[in-house]
């Protein structure tokens, strides 16, 4: 009985020489997430402020002339600031690593979602529109008075005054765009409102057309929460809305510590 030879099979892996090629190196590690520049740069900002204002009341309350207590906080509160920012920053991370992480298995948006996230954006349009308005009125309002003190008149006043006017006009171009779905600014539109409920809250705490700035102030907590509302639907609805509920915080200490001072 007579066998026949049967040559070995070939291996796939090997090359030419019979040796087989090194193992392949493993892909490299995503990029860790981070926000863009402008988005980080306005969370400093704000952060800076916000810190800086409730130092300022504090200060004022503890009875410091507005002069000296004015850069007192904003030594303080900048630092407070600086921290919260790295805090946002962190967590901003983390949150956004886990949902790139999901990000592959997830299924394509329905039109209903699409269309839920535009109506989000959109029924941001008249609580902006009205803050436009009030912020104009309160700005002009304050621009008139600065102009008939003769007691004295105050730069920072005045600069609240111009702010308030402008970012109104602005927020007034603004909810036109937001009425026809247009995101793009949505997130200046919170950081906006946020420091015009800032800024109003430090003319209150100096008595400065007193009535506007607290409707001033109201309207912009509002505006600023519908807006970063928005934002967050348009994200993906993910986590909690903390920056919606940060400027409700934040207008409600705006209103609270000038009137308690």
């Amino acid at each position: 009985m007579t066998t026949s030879f049967q040559p070995p099979e070939p291996d796939p892996t090997a090359t030419a020489a019979g040796v087989p090629p090194p193992p392949l190196e493993p892909p490299p590690p995503p990029p860790e997430p981070k926000p863009a520049a402008g988005q980080m740069v306005s969370w400093l900002v704000t952060s800076v402020i916000v810190g800086w204002f409730v130092v300022y009341n504090i200060v004022r309350i503890a009875g410091r002339a507005p002069s000296s207590a004015a850069w007192i906080s904003l030594a303080i509160g900048g630092i407070l600031g600086v921290a919260g920012f790295l805090v946002t920053l962190t967590i901003w991370r983390r949150r956004a690593g886990e949902a790139a992480s999901l990000e592959s298995g997830r299924a394509p948006e329905s039109p209903e979602a699409a269309e839920a996230r535009r109506r989000a954006v959109a029924a941001a349009s008249p609580v902006v529109g009205a803050l436009a308005v009030v912020a104009i009125v309160v700005g002009i309002a304050m621009a008139i008075a600065w102009v008939g003190d003769t007691g004295g008149r105050s730069l920072v006043r005045i600069l609240i005054a111009g702010w308030d006017i402008l970012v109104g006009a602005w927020l007034l171009e603004e909810t036109a765009a937001l009425y026809r779905g247009d995101a793009e600014a949505v997130d200046s539109i919170g950081l906006a409102a946020l420091l015009t409920a800032v800024m109003a809250g430090v003319a209150l705490s100096r008595d400065t057309i007193s009535i506007g700035q607290i409707v001033l102030i109201a309207v912009s907590g509002a505006a600023g929460a519908v807006a970063y509302y928005a934002a967050w639907r348009l994200a993906g609805s993910r986590g909690v809305p903390i920056a919606a509920a940060g400027t409700v915080v934040a207008a409600v200490l705006a209103l609270v510590i000038p009137l308690a001072s």
